[in-house]
């Protein structure tokens, strides 16, 4: 699996989190939700998903079981 460091390589123009740092980050309101020029996919560990990051609290947490980053675009 790859490092945070090494997935922020090659996500070039976007930012990396953990899944747990994301799922805080919307939480506390550090990330807008109904801001929808922003987006976000999850990363495997290797690749960079086609799943939609979504803001659904139960998609949150079931993601973490999944995926331990989250590539997120901001606009």
């Amino acid at each position: 699996m790859k490092t945070l460091e090494e997935v922020q390589e090659e996500c070039l123009t976007g930012y990396v989190f953990t899944v747990e740092e994301f799922i805080e980050m919307v939480n506390d309101g550090t990330i807008d939700v109904y801001n929808l020029d922003n987006y976000g996919y999850y990363h495997d560990g290797e690749n960079e998903t086609e799943v939609s990051v979504s803001f659904d609290k139960y998609s949150l947490e079931e993601a973490k079981e999944k995926y331990p980053y989250v590539c997120w675009y901001e606009v």
